[in-house]
């Protein structure tokens, strides 16, 4: 579930080279006030998504709905969900070795199934992961959940892989459905008689991700270094694909953005 394929389309390489991600903070008040925070004093605008990068001059121009964009250099962050589905569009077009490495470098998913109750607690602690034994069989429909996170009623369930994306196909019902009849099953009745309303992310069918994050092929070793490689000086790439050990991390989208940015900088003197 944390590299978001199942095992035949899992790299062991890929999650032997991963970093150590602990610790891990949980944000009250949701991880998007915490980047609303940072960009509160930033040029940023909004509901511009680019579909054109014109990089073969001098510089780049960009192309959105609200007009071009003209600059010395672009910084790509966009999925490589976004990047293989060809949204963006590239002139010239992305060499073969840039194109290679957003092909080994495809979306997983994780999703995650929010549960609300009443104030029923099952005897299970507040902000604690509660997984349990499942049939031994790869892949097994399941997820594990995160607790009453900040004493609040809400149980968590995690899904990954192709089950997660069965899921969404299936739609939110259908994953409430299954998260609450795994509470169920550990707990009985109490758990639908206590069930308000749940929700599912929809990262899967969002045009903006199209998935979670970047899985690495399995025997495509070397795709997240040939990513995050600059082109001409011009064309600058970050994200967590791009973010070495630190993929599929929030944390690791910022460190590879800070790098980037670097780069910049020294190409602009």
């Amino acid at each position: 579930m944390d590299m978001s394929v199942d095992f035949d389309e899992m790299s062991t390489a890929d999650w032997w080279s991963g970093a150590e991600t602990y610790p891990n903070y949980l944000v009250e008040q949701g991880l998007g006030t915490v980047i609303a925070h940072l960009g509160a004093d930033l040029p940023v605008v909004l509901s511009s998504p680019v579909s054109h990068i014109a990089w073969g001059g001098d510089g780049v121009t960009v192309t959105t709905p609200s007009g071009t964009v003209q600059a010395k250099a672009c910084v790509v962050t966009v999925s490589t969900g976004v990047l293989n589905a060809g949204t963006i569009t590239f002139d010239p077009p992305l060499p073969a070795s840039k194109q290679q490495a957003i092909s080994d470098l495809p979306m997983g998913l994780l999703a995650k199934i929010a549960l609300q109750f009443d104030d029923t607690r099952f005897k299970f602690r507040p902000n604690e992961w509660l997984t349990y034994k499942v049939p031994e069989e790869l892949p097994a429909p399941a997820c594990y959940f995160l607790t009453w996170p900040f004493n609040q009623d809400l149980m968590i369930g995690f899904v990954g892989g192709d089950f997660a994306w069965e899921l969404s196909d299936a739609g939110t019902d259908a994953a409430i459905d299954f998260a609450l009849g795994e509470v169920e099953a550990m707990v009985g009745s109490r758990a639908r008689e206590t069930f308000v309303k749940g929700t599912l992310t929809q990262w899967a069918h969002d045009p903006l991700t199209l998935g979670a994050y970047a899985a690495l092929r399995p025997g495509a070793s070397g795709a997240r270094e040939e990513l995050a490689r600059p082109l001409d000086d011009r064309l600058f790439f970050a994200g967590e694909a791009a973010a070495g050990a630190h993929y599929a991390t929030c944390g690791g989208a910022w460190v590879s953005g800070e790098r980037a940015a670097g780069e910049v900088m020294a190409v602009l003197g």
